[in-house]
Protein backbone atom coordinates (compact mmCIF):
# COMPACT_ATOMS: atom_id res chain seq x y z
CA UNK A 1 0.00 0.00 0.00
CA UNK A 2 1.38 3.40 -1.01
CA UNK A 3 2.98 5.57 1.66
CA UNK A 4 0.92 8.43 0.26
CA UNK A 5 -2.29 6.58 1.16
CA UNK A 6 -1.01 5.88 4.67
CA UNK A 7 -0.03 9.52 5.09
CA UNK A 8 -3.46 10.69 3.97
CA UNK A 9 -5.17 8.31 6.40
CA UNK A 10 -2.97 9.62 9.20
CA UNK A 11 -3.77 13.19 8.19
CA UNK A 12 -7.52 12.56 8.22
CA UNK A 13 -7.22 10.85 11.59
CA UNK A 14 -5.33 13.84 12.98
CA UNK A 15 -8.08 16.08 11.61
CA UNK A 16 -10.56 14.29 13.87
CA UNK A 17 -12.36 12.14 11.31
CA UNK A 18 -14.13 9.27 13.07
CA UNK A 19 -14.58 7.12 9.96
CA UNK A 20 -12.07 6.83 7.13
CA UNK A 21 -12.86 4.61 4.13
CA UNK A 22 -10.04 3.32 1.93
CA UNK A 23 -11.10 1.57 -1.28
CA UNK A 24 -8.79 -0.70 -3.25
CA UNK A 25 -9.15 -1.65 -6.91
CA UNK A 26 -9.53 -5.39 -6.53
CA UNK A 27 -8.72 -8.53 -4.59
CA UNK A 28 -5.36 -9.53 -6.02
CA UNK A 29 -2.10 -9.99 -4.15
CA UNK A 30 -1.29 -6.29 -4.47
CA UNK A 31 -4.39 -5.48 -2.44
CA UNK A 32 -3.18 -7.35 0.63
CA UNK A 33 -1.38 -4.16 1.65
CA UNK A 34 -4.71 -2.78 2.86
CA UNK A 35 -4.05 -4.66 6.10
CA UNK A 36 -1.34 -2.09 6.78
CA UNK A 37 -3.92 0.70 6.66
CA UNK A 38 -7.36 -0.38 7.90
CA UNK A 39 -8.60 -1.57 11.29
CA UNK A 40 -11.52 -3.45 9.75
CA UNK A 41 -11.08 -5.07 6.33
CA UNK A 42 -14.26 -5.52 4.29
CA UNK A 43 -14.18 -7.62 1.11
CA UNK A 44 -17.02 -6.85 -1.31
CA UNK A 45 -18.04 -9.49 -3.88
CA UNK A 46 -20.69 -9.88 -6.56
CA UNK A 47 -22.44 -13.22 -7.20
CA UNK A 48 -21.94 -13.54 -10.95
CA UNK A 49 -18.31 -12.43 -11.23
CA UNK A 50 -16.59 -15.48 -9.78
CA UNK A 51 -14.79 -13.21 -7.32
CA UNK A 52 -15.23 -15.67 -4.44
CA UNK A 53 -12.87 -18.26 -5.90
CA UNK A 54 -10.35 -15.61 -6.93
CA UNK A 55 -10.55 -14.04 -3.48
CA UNK A 56 -9.71 -17.29 -1.74
CA UNK A 57 -6.81 -17.92 -4.11
CA UNK A 58 -5.45 -14.41 -3.63
CA UNK A 59 -5.09 -14.88 0.11
CA UNK A 60 -7.67 -12.27 1.12
CA UNK A 61 -9.25 -14.97 3.26
CA UNK A 62 -6.45 -14.39 5.73
CA UNK A 63 -6.99 -10.65 6.15
CA UNK A 64 -10.74 -10.04 5.66
CA UNK A 65 -12.75 -9.20 8.79
CA UNK A 66 -16.11 -9.10 6.99
CA UNK A 67 -17.42 -10.36 3.66
CA UNK A 68 -20.14 -8.61 1.75
CA UNK A 69 -21.99 -10.15 -1.21
CA UNK A 70 -23.61 -7.19 -2.93
CA UNK A 71 -26.45 -7.34 -5.46
CA UNK A 72 -28.02 -10.06 -3.36
CA UNK A 73 -31.09 -10.22 -5.61
CA UNK A 74 -29.05 -11.82 -8.40
CA UNK A 75 -28.82 -15.53 -8.97
CA UNK A 76 -26.10 -17.30 -7.03
CA UNK A 77 -25.76 -14.73 -4.24
CA UNK A 78 -27.05 -17.06 -1.53
CA UNK A 79 -24.91 -19.95 -2.71
CA UNK A 80 -21.82 -17.76 -2.77
CA UNK A 81 -22.44 -16.52 0.77
CA UNK A 82 -23.00 -20.08 2.01
CA UNK A 83 -19.81 -21.35 0.34
CA UNK A 84 -17.69 -18.58 1.85
CA UNK A 85 -19.24 -19.11 5.29
CA UNK A 86 -18.52 -22.83 5.17
CA UNK A 87 -14.92 -22.27 4.10
CA UNK A 88 -14.36 -19.67 6.80
CA UNK A 89 -15.62 -21.96 9.53
CA UNK A 90 -13.25 -24.71 8.45
CA UNK A 91 -10.24 -22.43 8.09
CA UNK A 92 -10.83 -20.15 11.08
CA UNK A 93 -7.47 -19.28 12.63
CA UNK A 94 -9.15 -17.01 15.16
CA UNK A 95 -12.25 -18.84 16.47
CA UNK A 96 -13.32 -15.88 18.59
CA UNK A 97 -13.95 -13.86 15.42
CA UNK A 98 -15.12 -15.69 12.29
CA UNK A 99 -15.74 -13.09 9.56
CA UNK A 100 -19.48 -12.76 8.94
CA UNK A 101 -20.76 -12.99 5.38
CA UNK A 102 -23.49 -10.45 4.67
CA UNK A 103 -25.92 -9.99 1.77
CA UNK A 104 -26.80 -6.48 0.61
CA UNK A 105 -28.44 -4.52 -2.18
CA UNK A 106 -26.55 -1.25 -1.97
CA UNK A 107 -28.65 0.57 -4.58
CA UNK A 108 -31.77 -0.17 -2.55
CA UNK A 109 -30.16 0.39 0.84
CA UNK A 110 -30.92 -3.16 1.92
CA UNK A 111 -28.58 -4.72 4.46
CA UNK A 112 -26.62 -1.52 5.10
CA UNK A 113 -27.74 -1.16 8.72
CA UNK A 114 -26.71 -4.74 9.50
CA UNK A 115 -23.38 -4.11 7.79
CA UNK A 116 -22.73 -1.08 9.98
CA UNK A 117 -23.73 -3.02 13.09
CA UNK A 118 -21.23 -5.73 12.24
CA UNK A 119 -18.48 -3.17 11.61
CA UNK A 120 -19.11 -1.68 15.04
CA UNK A 121 -19.20 -5.17 16.53
CA UNK A 122 -15.79 -5.91 15.04
CA UNK A 123 -14.44 -2.63 16.36
CA UNK A 124 -15.65 -3.54 19.82
CA UNK A 125 -14.07 -6.99 19.52
CA UNK A 126 -10.73 -5.47 18.56
CA UNK A 127 -10.87 -2.98 21.42
CA UNK A 128 -11.87 -5.47 24.11
CA UNK A 129 -9.30 -8.03 23.00
CA UNK A 130 -6.55 -5.35 22.82
CA UNK A 131 -5.98 -6.26 19.17
CA UNK A 132 -6.80 -2.75 17.95
CA UNK A 133 -3.88 -1.20 19.81
CA UNK A 134 -1.68 -4.10 18.74
CA UNK A 135 -2.55 -3.70 15.07
CA UNK A 136 -1.92 0.03 15.19
CA UNK A 137 1.49 -0.45 16.83
CA UNK A 138 2.50 -2.97 14.17
CA UNK A 139 1.38 -0.59 11.41
CA UNK A 140 3.41 2.29 12.85
CA UNK A 141 6.53 0.11 13.06
CA UNK A 142 6.04 -1.12 9.49
CA UNK A 143 5.51 2.41 8.20
CA UNK A 144 8.73 3.51 9.92
CA UNK A 145 10.69 0.67 8.33
CA UNK A 146 9.17 1.37 4.91
CA UNK A 147 10.14 5.03 5.21
CA UNK A 148 13.71 4.09 6.19
CA UNK A 149 14.02 1.61 3.30
CA UNK A 150 12.65 4.08 0.77
CA UNK A 151 14.86 6.92 1.94
CA UNK A 152 17.96 4.70 2.09
CA UNK A 153 17.27 3.56 -1.46
CA UNK A 154 16.93 7.16 -2.63
CA UNK A 155 20.17 8.21 -0.94
CA UNK A 156 22.09 5.23 -2.31
CA UNK A 157 20.94 5.99 -5.84
CA UNK A 158 22.25 9.53 -5.46
CA UNK A 159 25.55 8.18 -4.12
CA UNK A 160 25.90 5.67 -6.95
CA UNK A 161 25.36 8.40 -9.52
CA UNK A 162 28.18 10.46 -7.98
CA UNK A 163 30.58 7.64 -7.04
CA UNK A 164 32.72 6.36 -9.93
CA UNK A 165 33.45 2.98 -8.29
CA UNK A 166 29.81 2.27 -7.53
CA UNK A 167 28.77 3.46 -10.96
CA UNK A 168 31.34 1.09 -12.49
CA UNK A 169 29.99 -1.83 -10.45
CA UNK A 170 26.47 -0.99 -11.54
CA UNK A 171 27.62 -0.95 -15.16
CA UNK A 172 29.22 -4.38 -14.75
CA UNK A 173 25.92 -5.73 -13.52
CA UNK A 174 24.11 -4.13 -16.46
CA UNK A 175 26.64 -5.67 -18.89
CA UNK A 176 26.21 -9.14 -17.30
CA UNK A 177 29.82 -9.11 -16.13
CA UNK A 178 28.65 -9.42 -12.54
CA UNK A 179 25.73 -11.22 -10.95
CA UNK A 180 23.28 -8.66 -9.45
CA UNK A 181 22.80 -10.48 -6.14
CA UNK A 182 26.48 -11.37 -5.63
CA UNK A 183 27.58 -7.87 -6.55
CA UNK A 184 25.05 -6.38 -4.14
CA UNK A 185 26.22 -8.61 -1.27
CA UNK A 186 29.87 -7.81 -2.01
CA UNK A 187 29.11 -4.11 -2.11
CA UNK A 188 27.18 -4.19 1.17
CA UNK A 189 29.91 -6.22 2.87
CA UNK A 190 32.56 -3.73 1.74
CA UNK A 191 30.41 -0.88 3.02
CA UNK A 192 29.84 -2.47 6.43
CA UNK A 193 33.52 -3.48 6.77
CA UNK A 194 35.53 -0.86 4.88
CA UNK A 195 39.27 -1.40 4.49
CA UNK A 196 41.41 0.12 7.16
CA UNK A 197 38.62 0.13 9.71
CA UNK A 198 39.63 -2.82 11.89
CA UNK A 199 38.61 -3.25 15.48
CA UNK A 200 42.19 -2.55 16.53
CA UNK A 201 42.17 0.82 14.76
CA UNK A 202 38.81 1.69 16.28
CA UNK A 203 40.15 0.87 19.72
CA UNK A 204 43.12 3.16 19.22
CA UNK A 205 46.82 2.62 20.07
CA UNK A 206 47.56 -0.09 22.59
CA UNK A 207 49.89 0.51 25.54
Amino acid sequence: MSRVVKSLVRLLDAAGKDIILVETVGVGQTELGIKGVGDTILVVLMPESGDAVQTLKAGVMEIADLYLVNKADREGAGQMAAAITSTLQLAASQPEWIPPVLLTRAEAGEGIEELWDRIEEHRQFLTESSQLAGRQKIRRKEEFLEAVEEEMGRRWRIRIESDANLANLLQQVADKKADPYSAAMEFLDSYENPRGNSSDQEAGPQP
